[in-house]
């Protein structure tokens, strides 16, 4: 790297190699930048827990591959950065019944919150609403992680806030997910590249008695299939296709054909950055 990018950033080559050894473990030299530049651009510091290189399995790559992921704390330190934040409202928390509470005393999980970001010279409170289904991170038995489990008002209010927040300040947040939203992207989910059916490439082979009809596909397999065939050798990847869903508020595993016909659609005729935007 040059001498005026290490200066841009105000990283020298002694705190470079730090971050790189303590914080980005397995990542490659570009992914490295990659990081080291979404820092510099947020302002945020990964030695103060406010910025994160995660390693996960990407199916398309087939290799571990970083993504940029940034605390609560860091979200909340931008929108204070940027001048024009004024507050919020709540958190707010309610059950299956829909009824908004203040605070959460029952036994049972919540349902839901959100909370209200004021933004100055905004005339309404921008809202973010998380539903515990959508965002609740778990085990491979089904069962919830230990701070999904002991914590969940708390847990599922930082997603509604990082999305009240990313809403208010698009500038500062745009395309940077928290890592309370994005624990649900180790759930075995059914949008999973793993599971995808390759597309057979057509060989010449010599004139046959034809096969007998196949069986009839479920409508999960048949959707499976389609989106196997989309995504091949195009850009899209396991990544885009979560934060696709994470963006849209799909509930994870996907049931539903109109959401399956969505994304199969959008993976089609758009980019992951026009999808994104």
């Amino acid at each position: 790297m040059s001498n005026m990018l290490q200066k841009r950033e105000g990283w020298d080559a002694e705190r470079r190699q730090l971050v790189k050894d303590t914080y980005c473990k397995g990542a490659t030299d570009q992914e490295f930048e990659l990081f080291a530049a979404t820092c510099n651009r947020l302002g945020l510091s990964p030695e103060g827990r406010q910025v994160y290189a995660v390693m996960r399995y990407d199916n398309v790559l087939r290799r571990e591959a970083m993504t940029v992921q940034v605390s609560i704390d860091g979200f909340r330190l931008s929108a204070e950065r940027s001048g024009k934040y004024a507050g919020q409202r709540g958190p707010f928390w309610c059950g299956e019944d829909g009824v908004w509470k203040d605070v959460w005393l029952a036994k049972e999980l919540p349902a839901a919150a959100k909370i209200g970001v004021v933004r100055k010279g905004f005339d309404k409170t921008l809202w973010g609403v998380a539903t515990f289904r959508s965002y609740a991170q778990r085990k491979r038995d089904g069962s919830l992680t230990k701070m999904w489990q002991t914590m969940p008002d708390v847990m599922i209010a930082k997603c509604a806030e990082a999305l009240a927040l990313r809403k208010a300040f698009p500038q500062e947040l745009s395309g940077i997910y928290t890592t309370d939203e994005m624990g649900q992207a180790d759930n075995a989910i059914a949008i999973d590249v793993d599971h995808y059916e390759s597309v057979p490439q057509e060989k010449t082979k010599p004139q046959a008695p034809p096969p007998p009809p196949p069986p009839q596909e479920d409508k999960a397999s048949s959707y499976k299939k389609q989106l196997g065939e989309a995504i091949a050798g195009g850009p899209w990847g396991r990544e885009e296709l979560e934060r696709y869903g994470v963006l849209k508020g799909y509930t994870f595993p996907i049931s539903k054909s109109e959401h399956w016909e969505d994304i199969i659609n959008t993976v089609k005729t758009k980019t992951p950055g026009e999808a994104l935007a």
